[in-house]
């Protein structure tokens, strides 16, 4: 991420003391403002800080300041596009104890059925951040980097571990119906905000599932690549 004048705003006094307690590490020298305007105006003096091991939302329309660690974090993303335009780029983040924070532009409405999937007891609509694509690979990459090994760990002692729509185990990748064993998968690609799997004969094997249930998109991509090679092995 380029470093830009309008993003090393720091944190306040009570975010740095709210990111020692949360034990986030250092501050990893990007703030984020929200989008502008009337439609934004009771958001306008929030902030998302981001830090070495997390994330401080400060919630000024709310009026109160929310950490999210890495190490106990899940993200969702949701993105909708009209006529080629981005306009919904919504990340849920949610804690273990499945109270989600949804930050971008956008949104998405979790339905019973969502919360099930997830794990989710609540779902709190927080600001509109300026810059999704920035701050949300930022979030996807650290999550990633901070699971990957440990994820791959438990794979391999025999665990499976959820991603929401799908679970991975040392066999393959579940969906709601099928299961595809890693020796069957070739690659996978997506379609209109859809993930599928194929073998060497470009057919489809497995579930197919929409890319906003797939909780730590990267991560689970990750794991899948890890996986998928090993089997080829």
């Amino acid at each position: 991420m380029a470093q830009r004048p309008d993003l090393t705003e720091p944190p306040t006094a009570s975010v740095a003391a709210l990111a020692a307690h949360a034990d986030l590490g250092q501050w990893a020298g990007w703030t984020f403002v929200p989008y502008g305007g009337l439609r934004y105006r009771k958001w306008k003096d929030s902030r998302l800080y981001l830090y070495v091991g997390g994330v401080v939302i400060s919630d000024t329309r709310a009026g109160s300041e929310i950490t999210r660690n890495w190490a106990d974090t899940r993200v969702l993303v949701y993105r909708r596009s009209v006529n080629g335009g981005l306009t919904d780029s919504s990340h849920t983040l949610i804690d273990g104890r499945g109270v989600g924070v949804s930050i971008g532009p956008g949104g998405r409405t979790f339905r019973e059925g969502d919360k099930q999937l997830h794990g989710i007891a609540e779902v709190v609509q927080g600001p509109p951040f300026l810059y999704p694509g920035d701050w949300g690979d930022f979030i996807q990459d650290s999550i990633t980097k901070t699971h990957l090994l440990p994820v791959l760990a438990r794979i391999e002692r025999g665990e499976s571990v959820s991603f929401g729509a799908f679970t991975v185990d040392r066999q393959g990748v579940t969906g709601r119906k099928r299961t595809a064993a890693w020796t069957e998968i070739a690659n996978h690609w997506t379609y209109d905000a859809k993930l599928y799997f194929n073998d060497v004969r470009k057919r489809s094997v497995g579930d197919s599932a929409s890319t906003h249930d797939i909780a730590n998109l990267n991560l689970f991509l990750s794991v899948v690549e890890r996986l998928k090679r090993g089997a080829a092995q």
